[in-house]
């Protein structure tokens, strides 16, 4: 997708009407396409954040079912801290690629430490006291000291940062090789691009391989480290006015992720210190030369560009495999662009049409509401009284013949129709119900309305899931895996479940927001749960209150209330069930609409939804 088409996109959703310009003229944008837009937006933040667990996690193999826990625990925990601000951050993705098919993520680890005692350890010395027999010690000269033993404090890093993050990559600084590939992962490179100044670029040295400071610190840039900035419109894109002057220049960083020729660098011992890279001035490989995965970037500026980073690719998973912090996730899949597709493309070319209908009626209403006058040409020429104002008269020979009123028809029905044809059009493609009352829809379009929206929202989430979801929620694993603390992974897993902490096992992802029922699908289990409460409450059997108390959990679950708030409301299952009685009637589905068929659960959900409007 290009930057153009992007940025069209978000003016569309902004509001920003880029087609025509007239200096009288309508030129309003309708935001149908935004209240669409948001309506998908609110729908994401409740199924992703109604609950602080964000993942269920599974393995086919029971006898490491701890294991799953412990990984459940490790990113549900990961994902509640504070510092990552994962509610923004993943509505800010849900948004970005509902419009261009794709976002883009990165991923990172973050570790700052301190010198500090970080345990004790046993040390011996002699004793001042007693001797090795254990007696007094009163002459040195004929007695041997004793032994004692004591802690000491070891110093090491203790950390005061250590924790997984991630951001977003805005679509328009990110380039990806040509061929099509279901994962980023299998991209023969990619390309990222961010500003940084060489304050940040030093703080994070250490973190991001960064080299060649210097020569960036004291490379000439034309006004100074204090030139002047430049202000920027809501996108972040450069107006050219010219501001205030800034303290710091901002360079910028071309990050580039992929396999490339490097030479390997030894010590004496043969063991690997690092790399350098493997081709000449002119492109060419050089001998020994070996391609691995690496990350380089180049800093640039004002017409200079400086190599700050060249190293063998950190990142490495619990089985030996390398990877790269990058995850592509999708709205749709489509058939041959590897970045899928989005509602953006579609809807642009619907919103225009419904912007210049509606633009075209204003026309006309203020056309038929302004007075225009036609006059005999003779009579208009040298007339100077021909204006309007209060109390003011026209003077004319003939009133029916010299000057009268253009009457302009302004009715717009057939315009607005248009306009809601056009606007309906846009939500059948993004499927998108607003719910909003129509006397010609009955209850049961309208609920075929709700079924085609909740089976798109699903296909979205599917498709989100299987292609973020399940690469994130992996990388956590292994980045904290690979680079924690362990006084980190314990506070992340507890201690009780820390030593069943396994990254390498093939583990299966459920996000939350994949398991969330619509409220009529809700309804109809909770009416059969309770149709299962009073049947089972019939037998007499010391298992009974066990069934029941299930039973029960499950509505209070479907409910939304959390199952410990009613604990206390549950049957004692040390006391046998007693049963008795007759199984109630259970009656049949109400009539349903015009054609008295009965109702689906989905037709009973919405009437009773309705009920409460």
């Amino acid at each position: 997708m290009g930057n153009n088409d992007y940025q069209s996109f978000l003016d569309m959703l902004s509001c920003e009407r880029n087609e025509k310009k007239y200096d009288w003229r309508s030129d309003v944008s309708v935001p149908t396409f935004t209240t669409l837009w948001l309506m998908q937006q609110g729908l994401a933040a409740t199924q992703s954040f109604f609950t602080r667990d964000f993942t269920e996690v599974y393995i086919g193999d029971s006898k490491v079912t701890n294991a799953a826990k412990a990984e459940k625990r490790l990113i549900n925990n990961t994902l509640n801290q504070r510092e990552l601000y994962y509610y923004q951050k993943l509505l800010r993705a849900n948004g970005a690629k509902d419009l261009d098919g794709a976002a883009y993520f990165r991923c990172w680890w973050e570790q700052k430490t301190v010198r500090g005692i970080v345990g004790t350890e046993i040390q011996q010395r002699d004793s001042e006291s007693v001797d090795i027999h254990g007696d007094l010690l009163i002459d040195r000269a004929k007695q041997i000291a004793g032994i004692e033993f004591f802690e000491s404090p070891v110093e090491g890093e203790v950390p005061i940062i250590d924790r997984f993050n991630f951001d977003i990559i805005d679509r328009r600084d990110i380039f990806t090789s040509a061929e099509h590939t279901y994962s980023i992962q299998q991209d023969k490179w990619n390309i990222i691009q961010y500003n940084a100044t060489i304050t940040w670029m030093v703080n994070h040295a250490d973190e991001m391989g960064f080299f060649n400071l210097d020569i960036l610190r004291n490379t000439k840039i034309r006004g100074d480290t204090r030139g002047k900035g430049t202000h920027t419109d809501e996108y972040g894109i450069p107006k050219g006015q010219e501001s205030g002057k800034v303290p710091i220049k901002d360079w910028l960083i071309v990050e580039r992720y992929g396999d490339d020729w490097v030479l390997i660098k030894e010590d004496e011992e043969g063991n690997q210190i690092g790399i350098e890279p493997g081709i000449d001035d002119k492109g060419s490989q050089l001998e020994d030369a070996v391609l691995i995965s690496v990350i380089s970037a180049f800093a640039v500026s004002q017409g200079h560009k400086i190599l700050v980073r060249f190293q063998q690719n950190p990142y490495r998973s619990a089985t030996g495999e390398s990877y790269i912090p990058l995850i592509r996730g999708l709205c749709y899949i489509h058939p041959s662009k590897k970045d899928g597709m989005g509602d953006g493309k579609c809807s642009r070319e619907l919103q225009i049409a419904v912007d210049d209908t509606v633009n075209i009626s204003n026309d006309r209403v203020m056309l038929g509401t302004l007075m225009t006058f036609v006059g005999r040409k003779g009579a208009v020429e040298s007339n100077d009284t021909i204006f309007m104002e209060p109390g003011h008269v026209i003077t004319v020979e003939d009133t029916e013949a010299d000057l009268k009123e253009l009457k302009i028809e302004s009715n717009v029905g057939d315009a607005m129709a248009q306009a809601q044809f056009l606007t309906r059009k846009m939500e059948q493609l993004q499927a998108t119900n607003p719910a909003v009352p129509s006397p010609v829809q009955t209850a049961t379009s309208d609920v075929i309305d709700e079924q085609i929206t909740t089976v798109r929202n699903q296909f979205k989430q599917m498709s989100f899931s299987n292609t973020f979801y399940n690469e994130f929620y992996w990388m956590i694993a292994q980045m904290t895996w690979q680079f924690a603390f362990p006084e980190t992974l314990t506070k992340l897993i507890g201690e009780d479940m820390v030593e069943d902490f396994n990254p390498s096992l093939a583990y299966a992802y459920k996000p939350i927001t994949s398991a969330i029922e619509t409220e009529h699908g809700k309804a109809a289990k909770i009416r059969t749960y309770t149709t299962m409460l009073q049947i089972e409450a019939q037998f007499e059997n010391p298992n009974t209150p066990k069934v029941l108390n299930f039973i029960k959990s499950r509505i209070y679950e479907l409910q939304g209330a959390e199952f410990e708030e009613f604990k206390d409301a549950l049957f004692d299952e040390s006391v046998g069930g007693g049963g008795g009685g007759s199984t109630p009637a259970i009656q049949g589905a109400p009539a349903s609409n015009e054609l008295g068929i009965e109702q689906s659960n989905a037709e009973i959900g919405a009437r009773e939804n309705a009920s409460f409007v």
